[in-house]
């Protein structure tokens, strides 16, 4: 399963967007995956939901969609 993420990510390269979305049920293994492969890639890999909500939690819910585009 690494191998075939591993291949995604250096297909991704030559495309004009740069996204891969990795899609489970909970406790299926996403986490550990994209932890093995930042290890052999030498990369952390981000968890864009956790650090959006970070940014935004003290941001009132009534601007937030603007905060988030604005970041």
């Amino acid at each position: 399963m690494i191998c075939n993420l591993e291949q995604l990510v250096t297909d991704v390269c030559v495309l004009h967007i740069k996204l891969i979305l990795l899609v489970g049920v909970g406790s299926c293994g996403k986490t550990k995956l994209l932890r093995e492969l930042g290890s052999k890639l030498d990369v952390e890999p981000l968890n864009v939901g956790m650090q959006l909500g970070r940014r935004l939690a003290a941001t009132p819910c009534s601007l937030r969609s603007m905060q988030a585009l604005s970041r």
